[in-house]
């Protein structure tokens, strides 16, 4: 890296002309928080026993979706449609497939399923609908996760990718202060997010 060498005159003061510089853009666009406001969201809750509860009739209580839905709203964003599938693979698939066809909507965000047990099919239903993961949030949540609850943290599998129709595609926990811990992060990244599909 080449450094800078003061000219005759800075060397005779002593003092080195300090010029203003100009910010070069992002080579992915506009990073400014105001750029990418009221994106049309698609939230999928992923949840068999509310799934079965509502086939037969019962008052749904969706706690975790209609927290993702007000903090997604409070940062400027809409919710374009909510669904609930049971931990389903091809149910999963066939309602994250169904939000993608959706023309106005980028950011489909999947409540649920995201841990370690035989029924936690969340991850292994999206994984091949990404083009490209962001392996880097999963991180960032888990990481944000272990500071909250311990080592526990380590064991969801929170994800994100951006999938071959250019959609944001994120599963995040069913629990509460999962939803929030992973809207958090992701409302900050929306912008940056954005700019690349």
């Amino acid at each position: 890296m080449s450094q800078h060498k003061p000219n005759k005159n800075q060397q005779r003061t002593g003092r080195v002309e300090r010029r203003p510089t100009t910010q070069l853009p992002s080579e992915h666009g506009h990073h400014d928080k105001d750029v990418f406001t009221n994106i049309h969201c698609s939230l999928i809750t992923v949840s068999t026993s509310r799934y079965e509860g509502l086939q037969k009739g019962k008052r749904l209580k969706d706690e975790s979706g209609d927290m993702l839905a007000k903090l997604l709203k409070g940062a400027g964003h809409k919710v374009a449609s909510r669904t609930l599938v049971p931990d389903s693979i091809a149910q999963i698939r066939s309602a994250v497939l169904s939000a993608a066809r959706l023309r106005e909507v980028k950011l489909i965000v999947l409540v649920g399923g995201t841990g370690m047990s035989r029924t936690d099919v969340t991850y292994d239903a999206i994984r091949p609908l990404f083009k490209r993961e962001m392996l880097g949030f999963g991180e960032a949540f888990r990481s944000a996760s272990i500071s909250q609850v311990g080592l526990d943290g380590m064991f969801t599998r929170a994800a994100l990718g951006i999938t071959d129709d250019d959609k944001v595609l994120v599963s995040l926990p069913g629990s509460i202060n999962g939803v929030q811990t992973g809207a958090e992060l992701l409302v900050k990244i929306i912008p940056h997010l954005m700019s690349f599909i």
